[in-house]
C-alpha cells in the first residue's frame, strides 16, 4: 500500500515511502517513489508500518529515476509482493485502507491534503502555494507544490491524497519530495510533487505510466 516503507539495503540502508503503484507502456508493475532514494546497487524491501527492517517483501531493483527533471523513480516488482491501490491508514480504526479512486491536479490554495508516510503515518494540512521550488544535490525542481505539513526524514516517496466524500476513498495528489523549515508564519512545510508533473514529464520522454486505481 502507499505510505508502506521501502526498506534499501546496498553499499547503504535507509527507508523511504512507497507512493503508488504504476503500469509501465510495457505493462509491468511498479512502486513509484521519490528519486532521491535511488542507490544503484540497492534492493528494495516492503516494510509495513511499525515493523523491523526486514528482507521477507522483496520487491526489486529502481531501473528509472528522472532526477534532472522531477524527483521520481520506479520500481518494477520482481518479488512476491502485490501491492494493492490504496493508502495505508491503519491507525484508524474505522478506515484503514483507503482506496486509490483517481488522481487530480491541485488547482487551489488551502485545499485540504494528507499524507501517508511511513515514520509520520497519516496527517493533514492545507496547501500553501501552487508554484514552488526546490534543488537537490544541484538539481532545481519546479512544478512543486507547499503543505502546511511537518514530515519525517524517510517519508519521501509517501502520497498526497485528499478525501473524498465518504472519506474510505481518496484522490491521489502527488508524492513527497521532503520536508522543509518555512518562515514564523508558516512553520514547517512539505514540498509535493504533483501527479500532473509526475505524468506529463514521463509522457514528454516516452515513459508513459499509468496510475493503478482501485475497482
Amino acid at each position: 500500500m502507499g505510505g508502506d516503507g521501502l526498506y534499501k539495503i546496498g553499499t547503504r540502508n535507509g527507508t523511504c515511502t512507497a507512493g503508488f503503484v504504476a503500469i509501465t507502456q510495457e505493462n509491468i508493475t511498479c512502486i513509484a517513489t521519490a528519486r532521491h532514494c535511488y542507490l544503484n546497487d540497492a534492493k528494495y524491501y516492503l516494510l509495513p508500518w511499525n515493523s523491523d527492517p526486514t528482507t521477507t517483501y522483496l520487491i526489486g531493483q529502481m531501473n528509472f529515476a528522472n532526477l534532472d527533471k522531477i524527483d521520481f523513480g520506479l520500481i518494477p516488482i520482481v518479488g512476491d509482493v502485490r501491492p494493492e491501490p490504496s493508502i495505508r491508514n491503519t491507525d484508524s480504526e474505522k478506515n484503514r485502507e483507503l482506496f486509490i479512486d483517481d488522481d487530480i491536479a491541485v488547482s487551489h490554495y488551502g485545499v485540504h491534503l494528507c499524507v501517508s508516510g511511513y515514520y509520520s503515518h497519516v496527517k493533514c494540512g492545507y496547501v500553501r502555494s501552487l508554484s514552488g521550488f526546490a534543488s537537490r544535490d544541484k538539481n532545481f525542481y519546479e512544478n512543486l507544490f507547499i503543505v502546511g505539513l511537518d514530515v519525517i526524514e524517510g517519508d519521501s516517496g509517501s502520497p498526497l491524497f485528499s478525501y473524498k466524500q465518504n472519506l474510505t476513498r481518496v484522490s491521489l495528489n502527488g508524492i513527497l519530495h521532503g520536508g522543509a523549515r518555512g518562515n514564523e508564519t508558516q512553520g514547517k512545510v512539505a514540498i509535493v510533487i504533483t501527479i500532473s508533473s509526475i505524468l506529463n514529464t514521463l509522457r514528454k520522454v516516452g515513459r508513459e505510466i499509468s496510475v493503478v486505481t482501485a475497482k
